[in-house]
């Protein structure tokens, strides 16, 4: 009986350690394109006098809308993996 407490006793200080050091921290595997800020490249540099100057306005404006959905897409991503690795605790708020 004696034995048998001694080997519990034994397994259950054997576990200890690892509650009381916090393991090493991993890595975040989030993509850091999210951070750039959300800008269009897109120009209209154009004769407004000019009939054809305001036909290439509605391309350059597609232009411009299609890359602020892309970087939103990506700022969202970036936001989905922070709030991921602060619900796992890895990161702090």
């Amino acid at each position: 009986m004696r034995g048998v407490l001694l080997a519990a006793m034994c397994t259950l200080l054997a576990g200890c350690p690892s509650l009381l050091v916090k393991p090493d921290p991993i890595a975040a595997q989030c993509n850091p394109i999210g951070w750039e800020q959300c800008q269009s490249r897109a120009r209209w540099d154009a004769d407004a006098s000019s009939a054809s100057a305001w036909d290439a306005l509605a391309e350059t404006l597609e232009e411009s809308r299609a890359e602020t959905r892309q970087c939103e897409i990506r700022r969202k991503a970036l936001e989905q993996c922070l709030r991921r690795l602060e619900a796992q605790g890895v990161i702090n708020p």
